[in-house]
């Protein structure tokens, strides 16, 4: 456990853990906005005003360093909470406020920077528990090490008078060798919910197209993770898609295309049936159940069939188009009637 970490566990008997909790969420950088945490926080331990916000600062400040103190390997790893940062870099990284370890080499910088970006991303996977969450982050040169694991466990009684304890949870991370370059910086890092733990580039026959060994680390059940092993294949347009095989990424790809072509096509034939113009479109059949598959209510669509077709299970788009009665509902079951005739 490194020095900030001891000094964070202190703070944390000295503040209560709701003071300390809303220190570690705000990360405040001045005494003001640490008084206004001593004096927002409900239900706070009480403190004097002058050493709670002395405490509160100095919590901020350990919390700040042991972000990127150097892991040993042996103790708890502070874990890195807080919304996830859609395409950070190093110097996004110094704009936003946290700071590297000062007079330390670049190599180590960089190691810490890689520690740590991977356990903010494993808590965005795993989730948060009501009690405290330990991990530990690995490196490994073989691509068959590089592993994921989650567990839970008792941990600390609520209060006094609840006898229910909380639930804490730790991770043990084994991501591949050089994760910096070869997965970060390829943007590979968090993808559609995933942490990639490994990626090695494989050639493709097809231009624009980048393709990857990899595995990744997928939200299981409750606290808990599961590794996945196959291929990550990335198109120039930005499609990323997952995949057990090369042909399985590469078929995911092509069906979200297909669905952004058929939604255009129907965004364009939903304009033009809302202005009332069908066009040769306009002896297409609609069947109730068109109209059921488009998500309407059956008791809705067969109050509306018996009032303005009494007796009829169908009708065409250009006779349902000549009515105004709930336009939008039924113009949703004539693309319906349009995607199955065709």
């Amino acid at each position: 456990m490194n020095t900030h970490t001891q000094a964070l566990s202190e703070r944390k008997r000295q503040l209560g853990t709701r003071l300390f909790r809303a220190t570690i969420a705000q990360n405040p950088r001045s005494k003001a906005h640490a008084r206004e945490i001593l004096d927002g926080t409900r239900g706070a331990k009480r403190l004097p005003k002058g050493a709670g916000t002395e405490l509160i600062a100095s919590t901020a400040d350990h919390y700040r360093r042991a972000r990127f103190a150097k892991y040993d390997g042996r103790g708890r790893c502070w874990m890195l909470r807080g919304p996830r940062i859609e395409g950070v870099t190093p110097r996004l990284i110094s704009r936003i406020g946290i700071v590297f370890p000062e007079n330390r080499p670049i190599s180590e910088r960089l190691e810490n920077f890689k520690t740590a970006h991977l356990s903010r991303l494993a808590s965005l996977v795993l989730g948060d528990l009501s009690g405290d969450i330990s991990g530990e982050i690995l490196f490994s040169e073989s691509f068959a090490e590089v592993e994921a694991r989650a567990w839970t466990e008792a941990g600390d009684q609520y209060s006094r008078r609840c006898t229910y304890r909380k639930t804490d949870g730790g991770f043990v991370i084994t991501a591949q060798a050089g994760w910096n370059l070869a997965v970060y910086s390829r943007n590979l890092a968090y993808v559609h919910g995933m942490l990639t733990l490994a990626a090695l580039p494989v050639e493709s026959e097809i231009s624009g197209e980048e393709i990857f060994r990899a595995k990744w680390a997928a939200k299981g059940r409750g606290f808990s993770v599961n590794v996945h092993e196959g291929f990550i294949i990335r198109r120039e347009n930005g499609d990323i898609a997952h995949g057990k095989t090369i042909g399985a990424a590469r078929s995911i790809l092509g069906r979200r295309e297909n669905e952004r072509r058929i939604s255009r096509h129907l965004d364009k034939l939903r304009k033009r049936l809302m202005s009332g113009d069908a066009g040769d479109l306009g002896g297409t059949v609609v069947t109730i159940r068109d109209s059921l598959a488009a998500g309407n209510c059956r008791a809705g669509t067969m109050a509306w069939v018996d009032r303005h077709f009494p007796g009829r299970d169908h009708a065409t788009i250009d006779e349902i188009l000549e009515i105004e009665d709930q336009k939008i509902l039924v113009v949703a079951a004539c693309l319906r009637a349009l995607r199955r005739s065709n």
